[in-house]
């Protein structure tokens, strides 16, 4: 890509009702998820956020820059986090990764990166035995902001319909095991033993 300023934006998320706990706390590298994806970003970002609520706010330790939710985008999932980070940093481009991606590295990022043209509006790695875009594990650039303003005020605040509407670009993944997102104890208990072997 040509000059451009991409953050990195860390998805907390929330409480998830399969996990019983926020995820983005739960330990895979010797630390909390949040920060493991946080330190992963960083090589390939210019900065890094973690985007997190108003009560999620009060554990996130003071050496990590975060974003909190704006009240007008509160509860309405990762696209308040995204409409937060781009009215903090509107000339931002946003490389976003949620928290439940254990099996993710700085060099998938990486090759993800390299495949962004100068004219991509949004790009995300894609499961193609589900059809389904991994709306956080996506670039938005800047150029998305009005059209995710225009599906706010119209009360539609799927990520995955955005990226299905726009055609945004796929990026395949030759090992799914990268794209398996963990919201289940056994799931979790699974990856921690295979991770730690």
């Amino acid at each position: 890509m040509t000059e451009y300023i991409l953050y990195g934006l860390v998805m907390c998320g929330g409480n998830s009702s399969r996990m019983g706990t926020d995820k983005s706390r739960i330990i895979y590298h010797k630390k909390e998820q949040q920060y493991h994806v946080y330190e992963m970003l960083q090589p390939v970002c210019k900065d890094v956020f973690i985007s997190c609520n108003r009560e999620q706010e009060t554990n996130i330790d003071r050496s990590y820059n975060f974003i909190v939710d704006e009240n007008e985008f509160n509860n309405i999932g990762p696209l308040g986090g995204i409409l937060s980070s781009f009215k903090k940093e509107p000339q931002a481009n946003l490389l976003v990764v949620g928290c439940d991606y254990p099996y993710l590295t700085t060099d998938i990022l990486q090759g993800f990166i390299e495949t962004l043209k100068p004219n991509t509006i949004a790009a995300a790695f894609y499961n193609n035995k589900k059809n389904f875009y991994e709306p956080l594990l996506a670039y938005y650039s800047n150029k998305c902001l009005p059209m995710l303003m225009k599906m706010f005020t119209e009360d539609n605040y799927s990520l995955q319909y955005f990226l299905k509407n726009i055609d945004a670009d796929k990026y395949f993944i030759e090992n799914k095991e990268i794209l398996k997102s963990i919201d289940n104890e056994i799931d979790m208990k699974t990856v921690k033993q295979k991770l730690n072997k």
